[in-house]
């Protein structure tokens, strides 16, 4: 999804669909900001346009953006920040505003993707999306970006109306060090609050947020059933009893995203008669550990039947916490271990090393030390880079299918 596409950049979209160079299928979300500007003339001059160019182009939402972001406090609150008194964050509509906004785009056909972070622009664009399906219902899947705090009221009246959360689970992770001195610890109850949508018999539209996020999907995976950061932390998750489920994950990133976008009959699950879109995971995503998933490698992607994609399995991959890790010399496998140069380890993780002078070298971290043997080739240091994060209290594990090495939370 796009979301908040000017109407001049859909050329530039169909142009490259249309060359066969771009691959991947786009759900273009119209930019709205007023009843006057050139999203609502693009409305306005144009029916919603589903499955275009062999269904690599939906032109059938808008996107609202209705406040600002929990990390900057613009956000709007029902209720003053914690760490800001007085200051409640900044609405960009007012309520007939809002009305307005949303009542011209649903009336005209589209789909409504409103951005609502604080809690009362959630109450604001619920009260909205109320309005117009009481006045004129009809199936319209109603989208709520980002819904990351919402009164617990407000969260029950939006699943009774249908209206569907597009959360991002790696949101939670990256805000937890900071959102309960913004939001306060009462505000928690009803923040990124997945188990309790889903228990209310909701769905949940997940995603990215690239660029705001990595696009990587599976750290998004991992966050959904751990609420931990990469590097494990809290023990336990935060909050975890908001966590999903593996098969909610998955859900939340197949068949509900597809539902979300009207697309469900087409994509989201594998069937006769649906488009062939699926990728070829390295591992076993039900039975791996938790901490494995954030470091799955794609194997082969496929579009409409056609390969797009193929991992160069001949090329050792380093997955350091769900991110790949780059080297300034080439790193080979031998004997089923990833041999990389010393120096780009050390370096990344800061840790000391030492030349004994007999082929070996003793790394220090800051908690665990280990003497690893050194193969000196072409005029580069080399080291077992599971050896080496294994002996520095790392978790590891060897994927011989994709030739990766995973590296995970740190051993208490």
């Amino acid at each position: 999804m796009d979301a908040g596409v000017p109407p001049q950049e859909l050329d530039l979209y169909e142009n490259l669909i249309a060359s066969g160079d771009f691959k991947v299928r786009v759900d273009a979300e119209i930019n709205l900001t007023s009843l006057d500007d050139e999203g609502a003339q693009y409305i306005a001059e144009h029916e919603p346009q589903p499955g275009l160019l062999d269904n690599h182009l939906d032109i059938i939402a808008v996107k609202i953006i209705g406040d600002g972001s929990m990390g900057g406090r613009s956000a709007a609150m029902l209720e003053p920040y914690s760490d800001y008194p007085g200051y409640y964050g900044e609405a960009r509509y007012t309520d007939e505003q809002m009305d307005a906004l949303v009542a011209y785009a649903y009336n005209l056909g589209y789909q409504v993707s409103t951005h609502a972070i604080g809690d009362a622009t959630n109450r604001q664009v619920i009260d909205a999306y109320e309005k117009v399906l009481t006045e004129n219902p009809r199936d319209a899947r109603l989208r709520i970006e980002h819904f990351q705090c919402a009164d617990p009221a407000d969260i029950a009246r939006a699943v009774k109306l249908g209206i569907i959360p597009s959360m991002q689970s790696i949101h939670a992770t990256s805000d937890m060090l900071v959102v309960e001195d913004r939001w306060g610890a009462e505000r928690m109850k009803g923040a990124y609050a997945w188990r309790t949508i889903l228990d209310l018999g909701g769905i949940i539209a997940n995603g990215s947020d690239a660029p705001v996020e990595l696009v990587n999907p599976f750290h998004g995976f991992y966050a959904s059933v751990t609420r931990q950061g990469r590097n494990g932390s809290p023990e336990g998750g935060w909050y975890p009893a908001q966590c999903m489920t593996r098969e909610e994950a998955l859900k939340s990133f197949t068949i509900w995203g597809a539902y979300a976008m009207f697309d469900d009959n087409i994509k989201g699950s594998l069937k006769a008669g649906k488009l062939a879109d699926f990728v070829v995971i390295d591992r076993d995503y039900y039975r791996c550990e938790d901490w494995m998933l954030m470091n799955i490698q794609a194997l082969t992607t496929v579009i409409g039947g056609e390969v797009v994609y193929e991992k160069d399995t001949s090329v050792p991959t380093v997955s350091f916490e769900g991110v790949p890790v780059t080297f300034n010399a080439v790193p080979y496998t031998q004997a089923k271990a990833i041999y990389v140069p010393l120096a780009d380890l050390t370096n990344a993780l800061g840790v000391m090393k030492k030349d004994n002078g007999d082929g070996t070298v003793t790394v220090t971290g800051d908690d665990a030390k280990t003497i690893l043997p050194t193969v000196f080739t072409d005029g580069v240091t080399y080291v077992d880079a599971g050896a080496f994060y294994g002996g520095l209290g790392y978790k590891v594990a060897y994927t011989e299918i994709s030739n990766t090495l995973s590296v995970g939370t740190t051993i208490s």
